[in-house]
């Protein structure tokens, strides 16, 4: 079983987030976390992995050590005119 959670930063979707961690313990199911990011200009690959390990840092501080399967996904998308 897998849980989807889009995931922003904010206070409300770190509270979703650990929700659904407590579900996923439950259910012992895995995590699949998306974080969508619009790009202003084109980005250096360097940047995509810094915005990926900034958000597995947020990702590990939130599961705080919990024992949770989970994936996090970055989506980088273009501002549309």
């Amino acid at each position: 079983m897998k849980i989807l959670v889009g995931y922003d930063g904010s206070q409300a979707s770190k509270e979703a987030l650990k929700l659904a961690q407590a579900y996923a313990d439950i259910c012992n199911a895995k995590l699949e976390i998306a974080k969508s990011v619009t790009r202003q200009q084109p980005m250096e690959y360097s940047e995509v992995e810094v915005a990926e390990y900034m958000l597995e840092e947020e990702i590990i501080n939130i599961l705080s050590g919990k024992n949770i399967r989970y994936e996090t996904h970055l989506l980088i998308s273009s501002k549309s005119s």
